[in-house]
């Protein structure tokens, strides 16, 4: 998946989401049609930016959390010391 689509597709769900509830609520209330409408695209706008930052948010922790992409730390390797660090030369064992 290329980088950006997940936080586009879940901005459009929720935007879409947001847009479908204000419509039914409004239809629902007996509220009138351009009423209903307005209120409808403000909270399609509204739900959009705040899906737009929850998709970034998720986007970006899951590609810090998988292993090698290169932005996540290395957590096998916590020691600062790279002498007491298993090596391919010195193995664990080895290294206690």
């Amino acid at each position: 998946m290329t980088p950006g689509a997940p936080t586009r597709i879940i901005a459009a769900c929720c935007g879409l989401a947001g847009f479908a509830i204000a419509i039914v609520g409004g239809l629902a209330a007996d509220n009138p049609a351009e009423e209903v409408l307005v209120r409808g695209l403000i909270s399609l706008l509204l739900c959009n930016v705040l899906g737009w930052i929850i998709g970034a948010v998720a986007e970006r922790t899951v590609r810090e959390s998988i292993p090698g992409s290169g932005t996540a730390r290395d957590i096998n390797n916590l020691s600062t010391d790279r002498a007491a660090a298993p090596s391919p030369e010195r193995p664990l064992s080895a290294a206690s």
